[in-house]
């Protein structure tokens, strides 16, 4: 078992050249290792470095052109100082390029990423609790116990190790807790941890135990087949098991919308909003629109003065399904995107630019050099830009949204603007979407010519109208920040939900 004994800079240590190198004019040798040459993935270091200045409307509003300089100054240097490597291993390059944007709605992947041949995964599963990695899951390995932190794995202090890692996992801003929270998928930290030179066919752990007892365990990696056949239900989250094991008075209206009266005392309802994606309302608005009406009638009929709204686990879908819920929320006219920009009117340059193929009529020259979207009708209503009056029976009570790492794209917007109008108490942890808003729309996989690895990169620049005043590479940050503990999550408790209902209790 080869244990790293320190944690190196991380694509260094993928170019190590014994791991990958041959002899010189062996291009026969090369081939059988399916190893590209340098000059061929410094050609794929171009073509990105085109593709995304081409095409991406905002690359440096987290990051600056230095910063940006010298990742690719890095991937260059670091592909010269050897023969080539493999298209997986030069995933390991290009990933830190694509953190640079800070932009959650990219991605990176390796060449035939779905192939999992060679691929070991970790014998258990995480959950971060104050940044701290513990175990929920063992997968049947008794001699890895449930509840203990993490605090080495193959000899490298975990502070450390998560720390680095999570500075190339993709996401908005400088939103430290949507990154963590990413690596507790067993499946993308193993993933992860192989692409950056940590995986292994054993992990030796040492952990400490409820009781404070220091221990070390080496435990045996999972193939893919044991990995699917112990793990059926990956950890992707921490939220609790929503309101299930509660006796609420339920009216179920959908998979993703979920009303119930929490409280009938006090008039409390508990609105559950799984997702804005059209896919969960037989891709049809006027199916969610019918429902939400449903959901604010009863709202209506039983006298509910105060609404907890839970937005965990959110991670979007069509604002224009935001824009609904807002004019029913909303107290007074408010704005949604100040506008939608396009970097280029027509993408022919990217692989596949012919699908984003812009109709002239939906875009017009901005004085920036630019293109700025048109209002237009999302069937037979507008699009959500510009200014909004509240709907004549709109809910005028009081509002907790529950928030989390996973509330992202349009569940962020919507948060965002929810806060910014100080119409609700925000009880959670930072949403993992930015507060000023995304760049989104249009976007789809792209393989580098050589390589194939595998890149996305969103076109749109979508504003929130307090892009300017309220600038921040945050998200919304609650009022009230609870997470859960190990006991919680692993006993299905939801202490941000108990600390709602304490809060809009008190609430006069």
């Amino acid at each position: 078992m080869k244990i790293i004994k320190k944690l190196k800079v991380i694509y260094l240590l993928l170019l190590v050249p014994s791991l990958f190198t041959c002899q010189e004019n062996n291009q026969t040798s090369l081939k059988a290792q399916n190893i590209l040459s340098s000059d061929l993935l410094l050609k794929d270091i171009d073509t990105l470095e085109s593709w995304i200045m081409k095409a991406h409307p905002d690359p440096f509003r987290f990051s600056t052109k230095e910063k940006f300089a010298l990742r690719f100054k890095e991937a260059k240097q670091s592909l010269k100082s050897t023969n080539g490597m493999t298209g997986e291993m030069f995933t390991g390059i290009v990933t830190p390029i694509m953190a640079e944007l800070r932009d959650g709605h990219s991605h990176v992947w390796p060449p035939n990423s779905d192939n999992l041949e060679g691929q070991v995964f970790l014998p258990f599963s995480i959950v971060f609790v104050a940044n701290k990695p513990y175990i929920i899951n063992n997968l049947g390995d008794e001699n890895i116990p449930i509840g203990a932190e993490i605090l080495e794995i193959n000899g490298v202090k975990t502070n450390v190790l998560f720390d680095k890692l999570s500075k190339l996992v993709i996401g908005d801003g400088n939103i430290k807790s949507s990154r963590y929270r990413k690596m507790e998928s067993t499946f993308r930290l193993s993933k992860l941890l192989k692409l950056f030179g940590y995986s292994d066919d054993e992990y030796k752990i040492k952990f400490k135990t409820e009781n404070g007892s220091i221990n070390s365990y080496n435990a045996k990696a999972l193939t893919q087949n044991e990995y699917l056949q112990k793990n059926k239900s990956d950890v992707k989250s921490i939220s609790s098991k929503d309101v299930k094991n509660n006796n609420f008075n339920k009216t179920n209206l959908s998979k993703t919308l979920t009303f119930n009266t929490i409280d009938s005392l006090n008039n409390i309802g508990y609105l559950k909003i799984a997702s804005f994606n059209p896919h969960y309302f037989q891709e049809s608005y006027s199916v969610f629109k019918t429902e939400m009406n449903s959901i604010m009638e009863i709202i209506k009929n039983r006298n509910i003065q105060k609404l907890i709204i839970d937005l965990r686990n959110n991670t979007g879908g069509e604002d224009v399904y935001t824009l609904h819920v807002l004019r029913h929320l909303a107290k007074q006219k408010f704005s949604m995107f100040s506008n939608l920009t396009f970097k280029q009117n027509n993408y022919k340059f990217l692989p596949d630019g012919r699908h984003w193929d812009i109709d002239p009529k939906s875009y017009k020259l901005n004085d920036k050099g630019t293109y700025d979207v048109t209002p237009f009708l999302y069937g037979d209503d507008p699009f959500p830009m510009g200014e909004f009056e509240p709907y004549e029976n709109n809910f005028k009570g009081e509002i907790v949204v529950l928030i989390n790492a996973y509330t992202f794209s349009a569940a962020s917007d919507f948060s965002a603007r929810l806060h910014y109008a100080k119409r609700a108490t925000f009880i959670g942890e930072e949403t993992g979407g930015s507060y000023i808003g995304n760049i989104s729309g249009y976007s789809s996989s792209l393989n580098l010519p050589n390589s194939r690895v595998i890149v996305s990169i969103s076109i749109v620049d979508t504003r929130q109208p307090f892009f300017e005043s309220n600038w921040t590479d945050r998200g919304v940050i609650p009022d009230v920040f609870v997470e859960p503990s190990v006991k919680d999550i692993l006993n299905g408790g939801d202490p941000v939900l108990k600390k709602a209902l304490l809060t809009i209790r008190n609430i006069k």
